[in-house]
């Protein structure tokens, strides 16, 4: 976690870096359900979702593309900031599955889209070919953004804090 040195040895890869910026759509979610909200506490948590959301994809388009193949600083805190937001919407899903009156596909949804998420995350770190690591972790930021989004969905409608 604290190594400078990339984890990519296939070089820089569009699609992958393309992909990075799919971390905004959590973020513009909570801006476009909460940043027109007439309570001021829904905005302020808005603003700063999307700003957690905006870091998130600027830290990982610096790793994965940026500095792909290179070490770097951008290494250790897309290592450092990742996981911290995966425990951030972790913390906000068992918020909402605890609080909220969700639909029952909404709970299918969030038991079946978990695992397929992690999957795609598992499965780029396990490639052999650049190709198959362009599609995986491609399909690792597309899936968990999606799914990050889904939670900031239910969240503000819902439920929010």
């Amino acid at each position: 976690m604290c190594s400078t040195k990339s984890r990519i040895v296939w070089g820089r890869s569009t699609v992958v870096g393309i992909s990075c910026f799919l971390y905004v759509l959590p973020g513009v979610v909570a801006f476009l359900m909460g940043g027109t909200a007439d309570d001021s506490d829904m905005k302020l948590w808005s603003a700063i979702t999307l700003s957690l959301w905006l870091l998130q994809a600027l830290l990982s388009f610096n790793s994965d593309y940026v500095f792909a193949g290179r070490s770097s600083v951008a290494h250790i805190l897309d290592r450092g900031i990742a996981p911290t937001m995966a425990l951030f919407i972790t913390w906000r899903t068992i918020v909402v599955i605890a609080t909220a009156r969700l639909q029952w596909y909404h709970y299918l949804s969030i038991l079946f889209g978990i695992p397929f998420i992690f999957q795609c995350l598992y499965n780029s770190r396990k490639c052999e070919t650049g190709s198959q690591f362009r599609l995986w972790h491609s399909m690792w930021h597309l899936t968990s953004s999606v799914g990050c989004g889904f939670v900031t969905y239910l969240e503000f409608t819902y439920h929010w804090l």
